[in-house]
């Protein structure tokens, strides 16, 4: 089967951008350039077969190359064209239209980006870059006492860490913790107690944090043997 230049060229563009961010980084800032290049080509042509104006501050080509770069990176740039001819105003309004198209698609690239490292980083799905630390598999309510007492342990240590390595939901768990902590306490058993003021309260928690499961005093007990 043949396919045409066209569906090849959007193919390779697919896999180029599928490498990740700084393929698409890299391709917004191509384009910027190319689209800058190609303004101010258009203006320059315009100065050339066309009368530029009457602004005593235009310097010559220098200056519609300088012009243009305002333009494009910020639109507030563009009062500076009002002295000039109309049709040299024809490639400040094409200039302010692509910049502020490419700048805001580069910025929601960049805050997309940033998202997603913080995301990771909230979820501990960075890299561990230590040596002789402790590793503890699993989460439960208990982790919190083993911690405790590694770092009692270790209070000898210059650089002693732990690493927690789970897949449960760590994030929920320390937001339930943290803003809750007024109204968990520990059991005989070491099990964390919410103490809801009604059952109201306890509901809309139960609600709020669905990936917790919520155990009940019932449960805890052991059935007596017969």
């Amino acid at each position: 089967m043949s396919y045409s230049i066209k569906d090849r060229l959007r193919y390779r563009f697919e896999r180029y951008l599928n490498k990740g961010g700084a393929s698409i980084f890299v391709s917004l800032f191509v384009v910027f350039m190319v689209m800058f290049i190609l303004i101010v080509g258009i203006r320059l042509l315009i100065v050339y077969f066309a009368d530029p104006g009457a602004d005593p501050d235009y310097t010559g080509t220098s200056d519609d190359v300088w012009r243009t770069w305002l333009q494009m990176t910020d639109p507030g740039n563009m009062n500076q064209d009002n002295k000039m001819s109309i049709w040299l105003k024809v490639s400040t309004i094409l200039a302010g239209i692509v910049g502020v198209i490419i700048l805001s698609m580069l910025i929601a690239f960049i805050t997309t980006s940033l998202e997603k490292v913080f995301y990771n980083f909230r979820k501990g799905r960075g890299k561990v870059i230590e040596h002789e630390h402790t590793l503890i598999l699993g989460w439960n309510e208990r982790v919190v006492d083993i911690i405790r007492e590694l770092i009692i342990a270790n209070e000898s240590e210059k650089e002693a860490s732990v690493v927690i390595l789970s897949n449960e939901n760590k994030e929920m768990m320390d937001e339930f913790i943290r803003l809750k902590s007024n109204y968990i306490v520990w059991d005989k058993d070491k099990n964390l107690v919410f103490l809801a003021q009604t059952a109201g309260v306890l509901q809309i928690t139960r609600d709020n944090y669905p990936d917790i499961d919520f155990h009940f005093t019932s449960e805890f007990k052991e059935k007596p043997v017969v």
